[in-house]
């Protein structure tokens, strides 16, 4: 998801656009699958609940995420936006 999500320069796609292009992806394989990872519910409505046939919901104690989600919350180095690009696929 994060390949429709970011477009270049890390510009997010808007919610309604963002749907249209999920969609898309997902009718692409109807006989391989899909598998989509990622926190996009708020982008994606129900639009990847309603269409899977497996959900795995990983829900590790709060002791062992706690530090890196504290991390992404803190200011990034200036040299560290300039030189991570999305990767696009």
């Amino acid at each position: 998801m994060d390949r429709i999500m970011w477009q270049p320069g890390w510009v997010s796609t808007p919610p309604e656009q963002f749907q249209t292009h999920l969609r898309k992806a997902m009718d692409q394989e109807p006989e391989r699958g899909w598998v989509a990872d990622g926190n996009y519910e708020r982008r994606s409505g129900s639009l990847a609940f309603e269409e899977a046939t497996d959900i795995i919901w990983l829900d590790p104690p709060l002791a062992l995420y706690f530090p890196s989600a504290h991390m992404a919350y803190l200011p990034a180095p200036s040299w560290f936006a300039r030189t991570l690009q999305p990767r696009m696929l």
